[in-house]
């Protein structure tokens, strides 16, 4: 009788845990969340991917640096509609805390310093364009990087001021991301 005891109790303890999410994120910008409704009502979510980057293949130097992508999109009647997305790469693969000073078009080349990038758009249309506003404090905090398992996990602080304006733009000249946390694998897309 108290084996069957346990066994339920094991059963039970077993049915509470909750599988850990591959690559999550809690986006805040100028004080609100990505995830969840948007000022119009519209149910938003994120989409966070990490990679090494990209000559990883032709250059085992670049194996050392990974970038992270955060896309906010919500669901329309026939695909997912992308309308804003955070770059961040030349992030060196190791616990520390490394500012964001480099510029967004070499996003991620370990020849530079970690850099970032901030983006609109709808559909197939480009949008703004942003830059790290320097002046501020904006910052990579890379809590965990484990280069067997790919998992990277950290915090992230960054100001944005717009480069480029696309006509009709409805959005503001500075874009703010409150610290928030992060946690991807290397290569897995959400």
């Amino acid at each position: 009788m108290l084996f069957v005891g346990l066994l339920v109790g094991c059963r039970k303890d077993q049915e509470e845990v909750k599988p850990l999410l591959r690559n999550s994120s809690e986006v805040l910008m100028n004080g609100r969340p990505w995830n969840g409704k948007s000022a119009n009502g519209t149910l938003c979510a994120t989409l966070t991917v990490a990679s090494s980057c990209w000559a990883e293949p032709l250059d085992a130097v670049y194996r050392r640096f990974f970038g992270i992508r955060f896309y906010r999109y919500y669901e329309g009647p026939f695909e997912r509609n992308y309308f804003q997305s955070l770059s961040i790469g030349a992030i060196p693969m190791k616990e520390g805390v490394y500012e964001l000073k480099g510029n967004r078009l070499n996003i991620c080349r370990p020849d530079t310093i970690s850099a970032g990038g901030f983006y609109t758009g709808e559909y197939d249309t480009g949008g703004d364009i942003y830059s790290v506003l320097q002046s501020e404090k904006n910052y990579v905090k890379v809590l965990k990087a484990d280069k067997r398992t790919g998992l990277v996990e950290g915090e992230i602080m960054a100001t944005f001021i717009r480069d480029y304006r696309q006509k009709n733009s409805v959005y503001p000249d500075t874009m703010r991301f409150q610290p928030f946390p992060f946690s991807a694998f290397l290569g897995a897309d959400g």
